[in-house]
């Protein structure tokens, strides 16, 4: 949601200063009105950043970001026709849309891979699983006796940011 925007503009100025040790120097956008928040600003102003908005009325100045944005809501409908999983997964659709067009060459860096620019290294592709296939997890000891099965059936449904493993959902339990 909008009113969320300070604590996420927060996090990735944060993010991208422990990261990748660089500081952001200009926030573009459109003239949504929760960047002209005085807090947003003061945030803004704090990390010596530049904050700038299209012109009324002009939004193809954003046009590079209108297109990619596109392109995402695309792939996330084929994504969720192709796997038939329901409309309410576009979530975790898109976020798997985004991570692999950050996994893949792009002309815009000269046939290059985002990820192999950011971190300078090759994406692992072996992690790449389907969207909305079926996946069996495997409990731990304690979460069946010898009798009971020792994995589960869940339904992939996206990548981790927070462990390393893969996010899925089990459709009996929801």
């Amino acid at each position: 949601q909008k009113s969320y925007l300070l604590e996420i503009a927060k996090e990735y100025i944060q993010m991208v200063h422990t990261q990748f040790g660089k500081t952001v120097k200009v926030i573009r956008s459109d003239l949504g009105g929760e960047f002209t928040l005085t807090v947003v600003q003061n945030l803004f102003k704090e990390h010596g950043i530049l904050p700038q908005q299209s012109c009324p009325g002009h939004f193809q100045q954003n046009g590079v970001v209108e297109r990619k944005h596109q392109h995402v809501l695309e792939l996330t409908r084929a994504m969720l026709s192709h796997a038939n999983v329901p409309a309410e997964f576009w979530v975790e659709a898109v976020h798997i849309v985004v991570y692999l067009i950050n996994r893949q060459i792009t002309p815009v860096l000269h046939q290059l891979i985002p990820y192999q620019v950011l971190y300078s290294k090759l994406p692992d592709y072996s992690w790449l699983r389907i969207f909305g296939c079926v996946c069996y997890v495997l409990l731990a000891r304690r979460e069946h006796n010898k009798l009971e099965p020792k994995a589960v059936k869940y339904v992939f449904t996206g990548y981790s940011d927070k462990h390393k493993g893969y996010v899925c959902y089990d459709e009996n339990t929801r």
